[in-house]
């Protein structure tokens, strides 16, 4: 299983809007099964999103881990 990390600039929980957020969550809900992916980035909400603590984001059928 391959591991791709990607730096994410905002909280992929939070809503912002923009095209990046569209495109990321894109690649999450239709990489191949066999890619592994955590997004570093920040956190809006520190106490249900602590920093440096991964937590677990689920996207479609998907699941990434988050590290704020």
């Amino acid at each position: 299983m391959a591991r791709i990390g990607i730096f994410y600039h905002t909280d992929p929980v939070g809503s912002v809007p923009s095209g990046i957020d569209s495109f990321i969550r894109g690649i999450l809900q239709w990489a191949p099964p066999d890619l592994d992916y955590t997004l570093f980035g920040a956190s809006s909400d520190t106490a249900a999103r602590p920093l440096g603590q991964e937590s677990v984001l689920r996207i479609g059928d998907r699941v990434a881990r988050f590290v704020p």
